[in-house]
């Protein structure tokens, strides 16, 4: 306790310290839910994905890619329907298991039934748009939407569908799911809408799709997060996982660039007697990479990523059993809960701490929260960052005014105190200085006056 000040002084600076403490928790949980803060975690977060070893692909999915190779060999783009139902055909005898098709087919085109056959298999899904940009100004509305059958029992939140590209009437798939690119404001593609609900119908995304077609006898369940660290809620067919937010949206868990996966030239399944990798059982995703066909998306590894690879990293982090990486439900009490395990450092600043010192403690204060999320990333936890920062850095601001005040105070105490036995100029100039065991002189005229006062420096 401070000599000169009384026990209800002490209390009363105490509880004023634990308010902006406890202030300072609450508006760390509250700037944790503003799209400001959360595009700057975003952004943080990308970065941590560039920093972290890339995922090995899992072993049950294969890229096919139309590539420039592709078009030299078979063409320029779009294909006969024949070739692409000859190509179908021979994914299915080589043993692949699965077929998703990033690939559009909204108008009608000779050989529509022959395609038509090969895609009317369980084993395969083909891919749909919905158009969910209020800024395109003469939205497409080709083809017809196909819907889901049975439906996961939930709606994304999203703005209103005015144009679509569907499936043209000529063809009968037996599933299809939404392929819709719903980029952040920054050009990243982060998210996607897990079920887009339009008239009454629901359209599943592909992955989901894809989820559906693998497992016909299975059902869809939702499963809500229980645990802080847990997503808002888990999306469940079979041994199929999706994490959502709370608004049902998809957080694509990217892993690995995209050169990480395997893939083979669609080129090579029309080439006779090609070495092929095994595709017996195994997931396959068509897709394009040539630059003529543009099916491109931003990602925190590329700028011009293919898309197909942003599907088979929600396919592969959904049959893959270790976590999804995602957004805890309690990302607001996670940024309280840092501001809490980190604000004590501030306890430690003293009132006469050098400037080193409080810059020190001030840094690493707000480096905490960010160092906490790179060690958690590996365990797939998006945790909150800017917000507990920013929280963290008005706690110590308030606390450094605070402990002005209590300097002030204390000074002005002391010069009371001082004046009791000492002329008023001499007592306010020793109250303002650093306390100190060196001896205070300056030169004078006149009266030597040498004081020494017992116990001065516990003030």
């Amino acid at each position: 306790m401070n000599p000169l000040r009384s026990p209800k002084a002490d209390g009363a600076w105490r509880w004023a310290r634990w308010c902006i403490w406890a202030s300072c928790a609450l508006f760390a949980g509250l700037l944790s839910l503003l799209p400001a803060t959360q595009t700057l975690d975003n952004q943080l977060h990308d970065t941590y994905t560039r920093w972290l070893p890339a995922k090995p692909a899992p072993a049950d999915i294969m890229l096919v890619d139309i590539d420039e190779r592709s078009l030299a060999m078979l063409g320029p783009w779009p294909w006969p329907r024949p070739v692409l139902a000859h190509l179908s055909e021979t994914l299915r005898k080589r043993g692949a298991r699965l077929q998703v098709w990033d690939v559009l087919f909204p108008n009608t085109a000779p050989g529509d039934a022959q395609l038509s056959a090969s895609i009317a298999q369980p084993d395969t899904v083909i891919s749909q748009v919905l158009v969910l940009d209020p800024a395109v100004e003469h939205p497409p509305q080709d083809g017809r939407l196909q819907p889901a059958a049975i439906p996961p029992g939930l709606c994304s939140q999203h703005t209103p569908v005015t144009g679509y590209m569907g499936v043209a009437a000529s063809l009968h798939p037996a599933a299809v799911g939404h392929a819709t690119a719903t980029p952040s404001a920054d050009g990243i593609l982060r998210k996607l809408p897990a079920v887009l609900c339009h008239q009454g119908q629901a359209y599943p995304q592909l992955a989901l799709a894809a989820a559906q077609a693998s497992t016909p006898g299975a059902a869809w369940t939702i499963e809500p997060g229980l645990w802080p660290w847990e997503p808002n809620q888990t999306l469940v067919r079979a041994d199929w996982r999706f994490a959502l937010d709370d608004k049902g949206w998809l957080h694509i868990p990217y892993a690995r660039p995209h050169s990480a996966w395997p893939a083979i030239s669609a080129a090579q399944l029309f080439e006779p007697g090609a070495t092929l990798p095994p595709l017996q059982g195994r997931i396959v995703i068509i897709g394009a990479t040539a630059l003529g066909l543009a099916d491109v998306a931003s990602t925190p590894y590329h700028p011009h990523a293919p898309g197909m690879s942003v599907h088979a990293e929600l396919i592969g982090a959904a049959t893959a059993p270790s976590r999804w990486q995602a957004r805890p439900w309690a990302a607001p009490w996670w940024a309280g809960l840092w501001v809490l395990c980190f604000g004590w450092i501030f306890w430690e600043l003293k009132p006469h701490s050098t400037p080193r010192r409080t810059l020190g403690s001030v840094a690493l204060v707000l480096l905490c929260p960010a160092l906490l999320a790179l060690a958690l990333r590996p365990l797939g936890l998006l945790m909150p960052v800017w917000a507990p920062m920013l929280a963290l850095l008005v706690q110590g601001a308030a606390w450094m005014a605070l402990q002005g005040v209590m300097l002030r105070q204390e000074s002005q105490r002391l010069a009371r105190h001082l004046q009791s036995f000492m002329p008023t100029a001499l007592a306010s100039q020793i109250a303002s200085q650093n306390p100190t065991s060196d001896s205070l002189g300056q030169p004078c005229q006149g009266t030597l006056l040498a004081l020494h006062v017992t116990g001065l420096e516990r003030w």
